[in-house]
């Protein structure tokens, strides 16, 4: 008989626990568990503590490492040749008759990792050893690369300027 008032204690305690989904045993041990404080010394802790969103710690970071990041634009003049085709004579070669230049332009990032002008990117931004290459900082100041290093097996490129 004791048994069974144990068991149908112990379900009835589990049934109340599932149903408050845990809430009461906490509240119960937080009883137990926590010392006393008053309720000034809550409103000062309350106060202290510092309510960081998702968003803001983003807008926090972007804010601070915003201006260590810059533009790499790129610039390269493309000689093409333009060909005149007869479409009712294929059989004919295909006429040179003139070259085109144009420019073509292009821009990647990078970040500024020392104040002595040394900047990091990717390879794959500066692959390109015939194009000219500059720097655009975040308060749009321009800078002539000096130098470019680059490194193919880990797709990195240390970029030299003067500031």
């Amino acid at each position: 008989m004791k048994r069974l008032v144990i068991l149908i204690s112990s379900l009835f305690l589990l049934f109340v626990y599932v149903l408050n989904k845990g809430f009461i045993p906490v509240r119960i041990l937080n009883m137990f568990t926590t010392p006393q404080t008053s309720q000034n010394e809550q409103k000062t802790q309350e106060e202290n503590v510092i309510v960081m969103s998702e968003e803001s710690a983003i807008v926090n970071a972007v804010d601070h490492a915003l201006p260590s990041v810059v533009t790499v634009a790129i610039k390269k003049t493309v000689t093409q040749n333009v060909y005149s085709i007869d479409p009712f004579n294929p059989f004919v070669q295909p006429n040179v008759q003139q070259q085109q230049q144009k420019v073509e332009g292009n821009i990647g990032s990078g970040f500024v990792i020392d104040k002595n002008g040394v900047i990091i990117t990717n390879k794959h931004v500066v692959a390109d050893t015939t194009a000219t290459y500059t720097i655009i900082t975040n308060a749009n100041k321009t800078y002539v690369v000096d130098k470019i290093v680059r490194d193919p097996l880990n797709d990195l490129a240390i970029i030299k300027i003067s500031p």
